[in-house]
């Protein structure tokens, strides 16, 4: 249980930091003092999702709850969720990861063609898709406690900080 507690937390963590630092810099343009700004915010989140990476690989091994084993429910929503991630990088670009979106001169506009068309964070959506097939293909519901954690951290909260103006 502190296993999963503790990788709940980075992630909240990884939000949080995340949040913080886009909030900062389309409040008050924080990094525009620095040269290359995205490269800064990119070095202030990135141990924080990395340390939530690196306690997510383990989960499996580390803990588990055993729940009935639906393998083939947890492959479809793994490959929808990798295609919905593919489709939706593609349509805005790689710069999406970091946030590079928010580092423009000028404001950019919310996207409302192609799978936006149909979801509002469709990269935030393929990774609680992710972790609920990860739930299903190990039959360990400690994942599902990640995809809610995930849901609510980047779809509700994240996503409003970065619809801010």
């Amino acid at each position: 249980m502190i296993y999963l507690t503790l990788t709940a937390l980075s992630l909240v963590l990884a939000i949080t930091v995340n949040s913080a630092s886009v909030y900062l810099h389309r409040r008050w343009r924080i990094y525009d003092g620095f040269e290359n700004g995205l490269l800064v915010h990119g070095l202030v989140i990135t141990p924080f999702w990395l340390t939530f990476v690196l306690l997510i690989s383990g989960l499996n091994q580390a803990y588990g709850i055993d729940m009935p084993e639906y393998p083939s429910v947890g492959y479809l929503l793994i490959v929808i969720a990798t295609s919905l991630f593919v489709v939706s990088i593609r349509q805005i670009g790689s710069g999406a990861l970091v946030n590079a979106n928010f580092f423009q001169k000028s404001r950019v506009k919310p996207i409302s063609t192609g799978v936006y068309k149909f979801l509002k964070n469709p990269i935030y959506d393929s990774y609680s898709l992710l972790f609920m097939g990860l739930g299903f293909a190990l039959s360990n519901a400690a994942f599902f406690v990640i995809a809610g954690v995930s849901f609510i951290g980047l779809n509700i909260i994240e996503s409003k900080i970065e619809r801010m103006g």
